[in-house]
């Protein structure tokens, strides 16, 4: 069973009842993952973390962007929407700097350690050029941009709050069952977008172009 744990913003945790629902999603594309989640009304104060836990294992960890309490015909709801660790490096702007050969530990220690970030990387790479990080930048498209000229690779922040300037690799499989062992499920679809086979084709259409 899952357990979500909250930090409200004096600091207290508080352990949530169990979820009446619960929703993650991750996506490669997009660089924070998101949960929602519905509990049976609980008192508690302005909530500003939470962590969800499979067993011993974390799951889930972040910021909550919301907290609703609903009371309906049906029941007293509390639901929580968050985002993973990767939300405070997209809302958080980047000062106007120029890095000349910078490492990937300058780059993790200017823009990621203070969001509580933890490095999951050791290889301390250096880009051999330079990278300018304009006003308007967020701590996240810095990150982005280093990785992307040093390593050619998409940063991810895993579900524990580890930065991975190389991106994460998968290991093992999940198994979804509807009987018996493996993961349980009420509904299964498929889906094939065509449109997203081919994103953009480039023509030369002369020897200067």
């Amino acid at each position: 069973m899952l357990r979500f744990v909250t930090v409200d913003t004096d600091g207290n945790e508080i352990i949530m009842p169990p979820a009446l629902s619960a929703e993650i999603n991750m996506d490669e594309d997009v660089p924070a993952d998101d949960l929602q989640a519905v509990f049976p009304l609980t008192k508690t104060g302005e909530l500003k973390e939470i962590a969800v836990y499979d067993g011993s294992k974390m799951i889930f960890t972040g910021v909550i962007d919301a907290q609703e309490r609903m009371i309906t015909p049906q029941g007293a709801y509390h639901r929580l929407t968050a985002r993973s660790l990767a939300a405070l490096l997209l809302d958080n702007e980047a000062a106007p700097a120029a890095y000349d050969h910078p490492s990937a530990r300058l780059i993790f220690a200017r823009h990621a350690a203070v969001s509580g970030l933890k490095q999951g990387d050791q290889d301390d790479a250096t880009f051999f050029g330079e990278l300018t990080v304009t006003k308007g930048m967020s701590q996240w498209s810095v990150i982005e941009s280093f990785c992307n000229a040093c390593f050619s690779s998409k940063p991810r922040v895993s579900a524990d709050g580890v930065l991975y300037m190389k991106g994460v690799d998968v290991a093992g499989e999940a198994v979804f069952s509807d009987e018996g062992e493996g993961i349980g499920y009420t509904s299964v679809s498929e889906r094939i977008r065509r449109c997203d086979e081919i994103s953009r084709v480039n023509v030369k259409i002369d020897s200067a172009g």
